[in-house]
């Protein structure tokens, strides 16, 4: 947890030096998402995340260098070289799987890897998270 703290602590600066196009904190979702890098298995479970998962990617085992060089946008960078939104990572070998900056969006991939699993009689488990986000459709549905 001590590290994501000190990534968002560097993130902050780089935003203010205008060298991050965008910044979505991880503060408060660390301390879960942490937990859950220890509880399952990477490179043994799946997870589905979303933009504020970066503390998951820590724990889970991405390489801060690999961390920076999608916050900052380089060449290099194993999520995308520098050309997706940062925040948005991925990781074959960690099966992080990518995702896109529409929260929610990641349920039905995440339910077709669930079903998989389940029928391949695997002990995998498939983690998926979102913010509160991915609610707001739906209430302005009620209307």
């Amino acid at each position: 947890m001590l590290t994501a703290f000190y990534v968002e602590e560097r993130m902050k600066i780089f935003v203010r030096q205008g060298k991050c196009s965008f910044h979505a904190s991880t503060r408060g979702h660390e301390c879960l998402q942490v937990g859950m890098s220890l509880l399952l298995k990477p490179r043994h479970d799946w997870f589905f995340t979303y933009y504020r998962s970066k503390a998951l990617a820590i724990g889970l085992g991405m390489p801060l260098k690999d961390v920076f060089l999608a916050m900052l946008s380089r060449d290099g960078d194993p999520n995308s070289n520098g050309r997706n939104m940062p925040e948005q990572f991925s990781s074959q070998d960690l099966r992080l799987v990518a995702q896109t900056a529409c929260t929610g969006t990641q349920y039905l991939p995440a339910v077709g890897m669930a079903r998989a699993v389940k029928m391949d009689g695997s002990d995998q488990i498939v983690y998926v998270s979102s913010g509160e986000g991915a609610t707001s459709g739906l209430s302005a549905l009620n209307l």
